[in-house]
C-alpha cells in the first residue's frame, strides 16, 4: 500500500480507500488511514471524519482508534482541526470519563 500511496491520483486513493473500508484486519484499516491522510484534505477529510463520526467507532480496536484520531489530526482543514480540538474540549464525567480520557490520549 506504501508504493500505491506514493502516487496521489484518484484511482490509488480509491484502492487505499477500499482497504479501509472494506479489509477484515484492524492493523491494515489502521494502515489505510494513515495513509489517507497523506493525500489532500478534500480527498481524505470527507472519509476519516466519517470513519470517528461512525456508531461503530468505539467498537473499534485501540490502535484503528489511534490509527484514526491521529490521521484526522494530520489534516490541515477546519472540520478535521475543530473535531480534534472538540476531544481537548469535551468534559469528563461521572458516566463518560473514561471514554473522554481515553480519546484525548489517543489524540495525544
Amino acid at each position: 500500500m506504501n508504493t500505491i500511496a506514493r502516487t496521489k491520483d484518484k484511482i490509488c486513493f480509491d484502492i487505499i480507500e477500499e482497504v479501509f473500508r472494506t479489509h477484515e484486519v484492524p492493523q491494515m484499516r489502521a494502515h489505510a488511514a494513515r495513509l489517507i491522510a497523506e493525500y489532500p484534505a478534500a480527498m481524505s477529510e470527507p472519509v476519516l471524519l466519517g470513519a470517528v463520526d461512525a456508531e461503530d467507532f468505539d467498537g473499534k480496536a485501540d490502535g484503528e482508534k489511534r490509527a484514526l484520531i491521529g490521521a484526522l489530526a494530520k489534516i490541515e482543514s477546519s472540520k478535521a482541526q475543530g473535531w480534534v480540538r472538540a476531544i481537548f474540549a469535551e468534559k469528563s464525567g461521572l458516566l463518560r470519563g473514561r471514554k473522554v480520557d481515553d480519546r484525548k490520549l489517543m489524540a495525544i
